[in-house]
């Protein structure tokens, strides 16, 4: 029984060692899966830098747009107001130079086409200036979303909705401003007359 018992020790020391080295085959195999997914991980970590370089590239080109866009419209409004100034001088040395009311009636009513169509460009100048840094902008968005998503963004649409709404703004407002300038003239006109 001494043999047997022996035998029996042999076998579990040695089944007890099988166990161990599989055990410790097992543990390098999880240590290695997990280094390499720790090593995949800090990749797809360091892979993040892009995009956020992308984006801050975005916003810093949008900055740009907007200031540029900014810059634009302060220096076409101020040469509106500007060129409603030359204009308001004319009237004064209009009514100035008038002999009677009549004539300071008739002066003031040629010069009211005139300002009106000034304003009106002035304001088309305006809104092409606001057009324009929209279509810098979208086009930047543009090129960011191809270059987070890898795809190439849709083609351009021919003018969008707003842009079309301001244009038929513009011509309304144009039209309004004519039609009030005749309205003056023909009022100013009557009274001059009576």
């Amino acid at each position: 029984m001494n043999k047997q018992l022996e035998n029996s020790a042999e076998l579990i020391e040695d089944g007890a060692g099988e166990i161990a080295a599989g055990a410790r085959a097992g543990l390098k195999g999880l240590v290695s899966s997990a280094r390499d997914g720790g090593r995949r991980a800090a990749e797809t970590v360091r892979g993040g830098k892009q995009p956020l370089n992308t984006l801050t590239g975005v916003g810093l080109k949008l900055s740009a747009v907007s200031h540029r866009t900014t810059e634009r419209v302060l220096k076409q409004q101020t040469a509106m107001a500007a060129n409603q100034l030359d204009l308001l001088a004319e009237r004064i040395n209009a009514a100035a130079d008038a002999s009677c009311l009549r004539d300071l009636v008739r002066r003031q009513i040629r010069l009211t086409p005139e300002q009106f169509s000034r304003l009106g460009s002035d304001a088309r100048e305006s809104f092409k200036i606001l057009a324009n840094g929209g279509s810098e902008a979208r086009e930047v968005i543009r090129g960011a979303y191809g270059e987070l998503t890898g795809k190439r963004p849709a083609p351009r649409r021919k003018a969008s909705k707003a842009a079309s709404k301001a244009a038929s703004t513009a011509k309304s407002a144009k039209k309004t401003a004519r039609k009030k300038a005749k309205k003056v003239a023909k009022k100013a006109k009557a009274a001059a007359s009576a």
